[in-house]
Protein backbone atom coordinates (compact mmCIF):
# COMPACT_ATOMS: atom_id res chain seq x y z
CA UNK A 1 0.00 0.00 0.00
CA UNK A 2 2.68 2.54 -0.35
CA UNK A 3 2.41 4.28 -3.25
CA UNK A 4 -1.35 4.89 -1.82
CA UNK A 5 0.47 6.13 1.19
CA UNK A 6 -2.17 3.95 3.16
CA UNK A 7 -0.77 2.89 6.46
CA UNK A 8 -2.15 -0.66 8.11
CA UNK A 9 -4.02 -0.01 11.57
CA UNK A 10 -5.51 -2.80 14.02
CA UNK A 11 -9.17 -2.39 14.36
CA UNK A 12 -10.79 -5.12 16.80
CA UNK A 13 -14.92 -5.72 16.46
CA UNK A 14 -15.76 -2.80 19.17
CA UNK A 15 -12.66 -0.41 17.52
CA UNK A 16 -14.18 -0.83 14.49
CA UNK A 17 -17.93 -0.18 15.33
CA UNK A 18 -17.10 2.44 17.45
CA UNK A 19 -15.27 4.52 14.29
CA UNK A 20 -18.44 3.50 11.76
CA UNK A 21 -20.64 5.25 14.58
CA UNK A 22 -18.91 8.00 14.40
CA UNK A 23 -17.90 8.17 11.07
CA UNK A 24 -21.17 7.06 8.50
CA UNK A 25 -23.21 9.77 10.52
CA UNK A 26 -20.71 12.68 9.04
CA UNK A 27 -21.04 11.01 5.38
CA UNK A 28 -24.54 11.87 6.21
CA UNK A 29 -24.29 15.05 6.82
CA UNK A 30 -22.00 15.52 4.47
CA UNK A 31 -23.97 14.16 1.39
CA UNK A 32 -26.73 16.75 2.76
CA UNK A 33 -24.42 19.42 2.80
CA UNK A 34 -23.60 18.83 -0.71
CA UNK A 35 -27.32 18.63 -1.81
CA UNK A 36 -27.00 15.15 -2.39
CA UNK A 37 -29.57 14.26 0.16
CA UNK A 38 -31.25 11.75 -2.06
CA UNK A 39 -28.57 9.63 -1.99
CA UNK A 40 -28.30 9.16 1.82
CA UNK A 41 -30.90 6.63 2.36
CA UNK A 42 -29.24 4.49 0.14
CA UNK A 43 -25.86 4.86 1.18
CA UNK A 44 -27.09 4.38 4.81
CA UNK A 45 -28.50 0.55 4.01
CA UNK A 46 -25.34 -0.15 1.82
CA UNK A 47 -22.90 1.27 4.76
CA UNK A 48 -25.23 -0.76 7.13
CA UNK A 49 -24.57 -4.06 5.19
CA UNK A 50 -21.02 -2.95 4.84
CA UNK A 51 -20.37 -2.84 8.28
CA UNK A 52 -22.14 -6.50 8.85
CA UNK A 53 -20.11 -7.91 6.28
CA UNK A 54 -16.72 -6.54 7.88
CA UNK A 55 -17.86 -7.33 11.52
CA UNK A 56 -18.52 -10.91 10.38
CA UNK A 57 -14.99 -11.13 9.48
CA UNK A 58 -13.13 -9.16 11.57
CA UNK A 59 -10.66 -11.73 11.95
CA UNK A 60 -9.80 -12.14 8.13
CA UNK A 61 -9.48 -8.11 7.36
CA UNK A 62 -6.72 -5.97 7.27
CA UNK A 63 -7.41 -2.09 7.89
CA UNK A 64 -5.51 0.69 6.36
CA UNK A 65 -5.80 4.49 6.88
CA UNK A 66 -4.03 7.71 5.27
CA UNK A 67 -0.50 8.95 5.49
CA UNK A 68 -1.50 11.27 8.64
CA UNK A 69 -3.59 8.44 10.79
CA UNK A 70 -6.60 10.23 10.76
CA UNK A 71 -8.93 8.57 12.34
CA UNK A 72 -11.81 10.65 11.76
CA UNK A 73 -11.98 9.82 8.02
CA UNK A 74 -12.51 6.95 5.67
CA UNK A 75 -10.43 3.53 6.00
CA UNK A 76 -9.69 1.29 3.52
CA UNK A 77 -10.42 -2.70 3.96
CA UNK A 78 -8.76 -5.34 2.77
CA UNK A 79 -9.40 -9.44 2.36
CA UNK A 80 -8.76 -12.11 0.69
CA UNK A 81 -12.03 -13.99 -0.92
CA UNK A 82 -11.63 -17.62 -1.25
CA UNK A 83 -10.27 -19.36 -4.73
CA UNK A 84 -8.70 -15.83 -5.40
CA UNK A 85 -5.22 -14.82 -5.42
CA UNK A 86 -5.71 -11.23 -5.12
CA UNK A 87 -6.76 -9.10 -2.62
CA UNK A 88 -10.39 -7.64 -2.31
CA UNK A 89 -10.64 -3.82 -1.41
CA UNK A 90 -13.89 -2.01 0.51
CA UNK A 91 -14.39 1.35 0.92
CA UNK A 92 -17.04 3.44 2.01
CA UNK A 93 -17.37 5.88 -1.74
CA UNK A 94 -19.73 8.43 -0.46
CA UNK A 95 -16.99 8.91 1.80
CA UNK A 96 -14.14 9.67 -0.82
CA UNK A 97 -13.24 12.97 -2.63
CA UNK A 98 -13.45 12.16 -6.36
CA UNK A 99 -10.74 13.55 -9.04
CA UNK A 100 -10.97 13.59 -12.42
CA UNK A 101 -7.40 13.16 -14.43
Amino acid sequence: MDSFQLNEIQFTKKDFAAWAKGYLPKVVAHLEKIGKAERAPEFKKGATEGVKFIMSKIDEMQFFCGQSYDMEGNVCVCYNKEDEADPTFIFFIDGMKSEKF
